[in-house]
């Protein structure tokens, strides 16, 4: 599929000061809303989500029965869960910068 070339308005052709001038952290990180999905669908030549999904993965590689989650925690039991989590880390887990292993060898090592 040919793409068209971006019209000089979008970002591809804005400056990168421009393009450092962002909002609020919700409208980076959310996601398109309704009307802005159907444009840029739109403009793309689909009808729906699933069209541009379908034309962009192979089937092989989609799993169309959706991810199998746990049901979501509480914010009491999240906060309960994260709080028994001890507060440092075993020997085991630690990085091998603090355990000094060979490959740090004549760096000083870290302690607590």
């Amino acid at each position: 599929m040919a793409y068209p070339a971006a019209p000089p308005d979008t970002p591809s052709h804005q400056s990168l000061a421009a393009l450092e001038r962002t909002g609020p952290f919700s409208e980076r990180h959310i996601g398109p809303d309704a009307e802005e999905l159907s444009k840029m669908l739109s403009h793309l030549g689909f009808g729906s989500r699933d069209e541009l999904i379908d034309a962009a993965v192979p089937g092989s590689l989609r799993d169309r029965r959706g991810p199998r989650l746990p049901a979501p925690a509480s914010e009491a039991r999240t906060e309960a869960e994260l709080r028994a989590l001890p507060t440092t880390l075993p020997t085991r887990h630690r990085c091998r910068h603090a355990t000094g292993s060979a490959s740090t060898a004549g760096t000083p090592r870290h302690t607590r």
